[in-house]
């Protein structure tokens, strides 16, 4: 039995009643006609990290007879999120069909989160939007590792995970480099998913997911960008990336179709070299240019890297 935790009636706004009970049938979209069959006002309690009381919490449980779902709302009756996963739409959801939904994700984490430069990436999957921030995560990870914080969003609305090892807190290395949810244009993820598919022209491919995050793949500052990943019906996977407009830069293809270059062979290495001006600059301060069974590799003094070294993949230049 969890323990009972008190609180004012002067602290609950009753008068709202009404409202959020016609509010918490639309927040739930139940298909047949809804109804609410329980209500309960309580402080909510935690177990872990430590066990601690929370926040006064409405609680309304609706149901059709087929569906039902839980929504749930502040002291105010302000509705903070919801548990629609016996509802219908919830369990049919496929956020490719509706990338629309991608706007209410965005502005869910903004209105939480505010605009400060502090994801890391975003993650499109077909039912659930990850967000990964530099946030640190007071709570200890294995072995009392650091973690950064992440959230997820959902029909249910945007809720805390567990966070993320800080792989590079722990090494002291420099993480990710962020970007703000308003650098991103979410309005452009059904443009994204139509030119991918058009790009990749395999036919029954689908799109499996979408992320955004910055890239490093060339020379100087890593550059924000989207991934498309379109699977075939043979289950491979073709990675497009696009600027944040959309214009789509390169498509990475699978394994089994990627040209065969033989790095050794003077044309295809001669062929790269053209290339290392344009991509580098005519001032680059080149270390080294490698050819061999595993590929082609550049090592140039990079000035986004404070002047040290980096190395790049020729093909992934071209």
């Amino acid at each position: 039995m969890r323990p009972l935790l008190r609180f004012d009636l002067d602290a609950v706004a009753f008068s709202v009643t009404s409202k959020l009970e016609k509010a918490a049938i639309e927040r739930a979209r139940i298909q047949d006609a809804a109804v609410i069959t329980h209500m309960e006002i309580a402080r909510q309690t935690f177990i872990l990290p430590r066990p601690t009381s929370g926040n006064i919490r409405w609680t309304l449980h609706l149901t059709s007879g087929r569906e039902h779902a839980d929504v749930f709302a502040d002291a105010h009756g302000v509705i903070i999120g919801a548990d629609l996963s016996g509802t219908q739409r919830a369990q049919s959801l496929n956020l490719f069909m509706e990338p629309e939904l991608m706007v209410e994700a965005a502005k869910a984490f903004r209105a939480a989160l505010g605009a400060k430069p502090i994801l890391t990436a975003v993650g499109i999957d077909a039912k659930v939007v990850s967000f990964a921030t530099n946030i640190p995560d007071m709570r200890l990870g294995i072995a009392g590792m650091p973690l950064t914080s992440s959230f997820s969003w959902s029909l249910d609305g945007l809720t805390q995970r567990f966070g993320k090892i800080d792989l590079n807190a722990e090494m002291g290395t420099q993480g990710p480099a962020p970007f703000s949810v308003d650098d991103v244009d979410w309005t452009i993820v059904a443009r994204l998913e139509t030119n991918s598919l058009a790009k990749v022209t395999i036919p029954q491919a689908h799109v499996t997911r979408i992320g955004v995050e910055k890239l490093s793949t060339g020379p100087g500052l890593p550059v924000l960008a989207w991934t498309v990943q379109v699977t075939d019906p043979n289950g491979e996977v073709t990675s497009v990336v696009a600027d944040t407009k959309g214009a789509i830069e390169r498509v990475v293809l699978p394994e089994s179709r990627r040209p065969k270059i033989v790095w050794l062979d003077p044309a295809a290495l001669a062929g790269a070299v053209s290339r290392v001006g344009t991509i580098f600059g005519p001032n680059a301060r080149i270390a080294s240019i490698v050819a061999d069974e595993r590929g082609g590799r550049i090592t140039v003094d990079d000035p986004a890297n404070g002047g040290r070294p980096a190395t790049f993949d020729l093909l992934r230049m071209a």
